[in-house]
């Protein structure tokens, strides 16, 4: 998805436009795949804590679907940039990649200067609360698996 923002040029004082290309159609929910190694190297390969983190995120799930939700149906990007930020580092702190990458891309999107519609990010948005409404299985699955 492509939109037109305006940006202006502070050096010159002339109105600009540019293409911002937002395209969120490479992620999916099927068949969701969870690899923590790269968080489990974080935190010393602390299989109870990490354990531990998923279930706080599983938890978080619905706070972070309604503030994204919420943003979205008030048309506010800046909150919409906070909520995928919440996400991102959530997400992060457990490896859940595919939810961080959607949230990151979402959340500089918002924040680009100029962005004047959310229109152009419901479907993303979209995207990353049907990711956060199904991960809980993938998850709890693999914390059930790996509890010492």
């Amino acid at each position: 998805m492509e939109c037109s923002y305006y940006e202006k040029d502070v050096l010159k004082s002339k109105p600009r436009f540019e293409q911002v290309t937002w395209d969120s159609s490479g992620f999916t929910t099927k068949h969701m795949h969870y690899d923590p190694t790269e968080a489990l190297e974080r935190i010393d390969n602390d299989t109870d804590l990490l354990a531990m983190l998923i279930k706080v995120f599983i938890k978080e799930c619905p706070n972070y679907t309604g503030n994204l939700q919420a943003a979205c149906d008030r048309q506010d990007l800046n909150a919409l940039g906070d909520a995928a930020h919440n996400v991102k580092g959530a997400s992060a702190a457990i490896g859940f990649e595919a939810c961080r990458a959607l949230a990151e891309e979402l959340e500089v999107t918002c924040r680009q200067s100029g962005v004047k519609s959310i229109s152009h990010f419901e479907n993303s948005t979209a995207r990353l609360i049907e990711i956060l409404n199904t991960c809980e299985t993938p998850l709890s699955d693999w914390a059930k698996k790996n509890r010492a």
